[in-house]
């Protein structure tokens, strides 16, 4: 029997019916833009003038909006500097702020909520980017606001997350298939590694999304050292004063990093096996689970549905970004 529209429509999954039809196996072929486009262009037309404009390369599903949620939280917190928190996204709700009333705040396309009342005077701005997920998916020229955008800065801070729990994660919210996901990380962290080495290694800061959850404070203090400006005034001990403070702040999955991070089935293997020579470079082994001792860890949140909530207004807040 035919299915009528709106059924075809429920069974199409999103990354196919965002893209008009099959991800190609391979989405880098060698001679494509991903190894021949310049990852960082050293032209700026920013209003911020000399201000850090610090890229924050991260792959979908990786932590970005809880990362930006804390650093807002913790350089606003005594008045001392306004939020750095921004993005190349200026329809999304940036790092879980209640609205998407953003406003262009450097050139190129560096949206930060109107709210935060930034200026140049702060020093140093973060903006989060996804690029070039979209156009490696779809198969289309890198060139556009978006590259324009990402492909300007004078730091970077590479977020990453381990691959397993990254492909899953986006399985589970966008759709698609693991092996095209996979393809997609390769790629996108092939253009990234491009990124670095154009910046320099004293200009790039290493964040993996385990190691935010386990020691937030800390990590988030050194990433405010890297970052600079009045930020850079933040100490360790108002970080924590400021966490302290907030629950919601909390990582959602702290006590399941071993269970997530497990390579046990087939689709595990097929994930690793798709990036094993980029892990090292992220601070991931290929054959060990790093977290495994977390296993069988006791003591999660006695407040289950509360943080399942948070999370997913978070989520609601970022916009598709294979659409």
């Amino acid at each position: 029997m035919a299915l009528a529209l709106w059924q075809r429509l429920a069974l199409c999954v999103p990354l196919r019916c965002a893209i008009g039809g099959a991800v190609p196996a391979e989405q880098c072929p060698a001679g494509s833009q991903t190894f021949t486009l310049p990852p960082r262009s050293s032209a700026h037309e920013g209003v911020a003038g000399d201000v850090n404009r610090v890229v924050m390369a991260d792959f979908p599903s990786t932590g970005s909006t809880w990362l930006l949620k804390l650093v807002t939280a913790v350089t606003t917190d005594g008045g001392a500097c306004a939020s750095p928190s921004c993005s190349v996204y200026g329809q999304e709700k940036i790092g879980g702020h209640a609205n998407a009333y953003n406003c262009l705040l450097d050139k190129p396309g560096v949206y930060c909520p109107c709210s935060n009342r930034w200026t140049p005077s702060q020093g140093a701005l973060v903006f989060k980017t996804h690029f070039p997920v979209g156009p490696l998916m779809k198969q289309q020229p890198f060139e556009g606001p978006a590259y324009e955008a990402s492909s300007q800065y004078i730091k970077m801070l590479l977020l990453v997350r381990h691959p397993i729990p990254t492909i899953k994660s986006n399985m589970q919210r966008w759709g698609g298939k693991a092996s095209a996901l996979s393809e997609n990380l390769r790629c996108w962290g092939k253009w990234w590694e491009r990124g670095r080495e154009a910046v320099g290694d004293t200009n790039v800061h290493l964040m993996r999304y385990e190691d935010l959850c386990l020691n937030t404070a800390q990590v988030l203090h050194d990433f405010l050292q890297f970052l600079g400006g009045c930020y850079k005034e933040i100490s360790l001990e108002s970080v924590q004063s400021t966490l302290s403070r907030s629950k919601s702040l909390e990582c959602y999955y702290t006590h399941t990093l071993g269970k997530m991070s497990a390579s046990v089935s087939f689709l595990d293997r097929q994930i690793i096996q798709k990036v094993e020579d980029l892990m090292p470079l992220w601070g991931y082994s290929a054959e060990a689970n790093e977290w495994a001792t977390l296993l069988n860890v006791s003591g999660q949140s006695d407040n289950i549905s509360r943080i399942r909530h948070l999370r997913e207004a978070d989520e609601r807040g970022a916009l598709n970004p294979w659409s």
